[in-house]
């Protein structure tokens, strides 16, 4: 999927502002509920798949083939996540000011490491 380029332009507080505003968040709200359903496709296929060490001998070619369509559905998966950080990159680099009190995260590749604080610290800004 190709995403457009952002480019918000300097306006008053108008309805125009905020009828740009809603056409601008409904390609990010589309991009990220595609992830979630990719995602949770993928989920349930995992719950379906039958543990290999429950599989019978015959069983393992057909096994194979189902375990090639997840690995597919992951991939698929995969890019629609990328897609949403994609997304959230854009808008980050737009540099909107939304409120004092929204504090920004790591992108995607340092989330984890940046959360992971000693016990008894918070993991997030007051």
């Amino acid at each position: 999927m190709s995403l457009p380029t952002l480019s918000l332009p300097k306006m008053k507080l108008s309805g125009k502002s905020v009828a740009f505003a809603c056409k601008f968040w409904r390609i990010p709200t589309r991009v990220m509920a595609e992830a979630l359903l990719a995602i949770s496709a993928v989920e349930e296929q995992l719950e379906a798949l039958k543990p290999v060490e429950q599989l019978r001998l015959e069983e393992l070619k057909v096994a194979r083939k189902d375990w090639k369509e997840v690995r597919r559905r992951v991939l698929e998966a995969g890019t629609s996540v990328d897609d949403v950080n994609d997304w959230a990159s854009n808008l980050q680099a737009t540099g909107i000011h939304l409120s004092d009190r929204v504090h920004p995260f790591p992108c995607s590749e340092h989330f984890l490491v940046d959360l992971v604080e000693p016990l008894g610290k918070a993991p997030f800004p007051p």
